[in-house]
């Protein structure tokens, strides 16, 4: 809160810099807000195989306990009224904006990684970073080049 208020001030010389001549790794938490020639995020070698409790991280049924929270608490709050959006739609919009932070990462080159399964063109497993949208519809174009190593 310092810092917030102004009373104390950063010291930039203690906050680390990226070699270029070294792989930086870092969560996508950790990446907002940086750039790197190029970048590499996992959108799927966790998703082995279509278990329900990892389609949270990438196709959500329904909202988070945040969102849930947010639905008990918003009547109370004065001037918001009630929400419009459904809690699985927020859900959406929070993986969406994630990976918006990861795939606005890089300058020049992108490079997504997951399992066979997870892979747009051959894949089955529904994943937001993967293309797919709300509907279900993997909308991923054909054309977007695959390598299966």
């Amino acid at each position: 809160m310092t810092i917030a208020s102004g009373a104390e001030g950063v010291n930039e010389d203690l906050i680390e810099t990226f070699p270029r001549n070294r792989l930086s790794v870092l969560s996508i938490h950790q990446a907002k807000g940086l750039e790197f020639p190029m970048v590499i995020v996992d959108i799927g070698s966790d998703f082995k195989r279509n278990h329900p409790q990892q389609r949270r991280n990438r196709f959500p049924d329904d909202g988070e306990t945040a969102h849930k929270l947010e639905n008990l608490m918003r009547p109370f709050a004065k001037g918001l009224g009630l929400q419009t959006r459904s809690e699985r739609d927020r859900a959406f919009d929070d993986l969406y904006r994630k990976f918006f932070v990861a795939f606005s990462r890089p300058e020049q080159c992108l490079v997504l990684v997951g399992l066979t399964g997870s892979v747009p063109q051959a894949g089955n497993i529904p994943n937001a970073a993967a293309g797919w949208d709300r509907l279900g519809v993997n909308r991923w174009p054909a054309s977007v080049p695959v390598h299966h190593l």
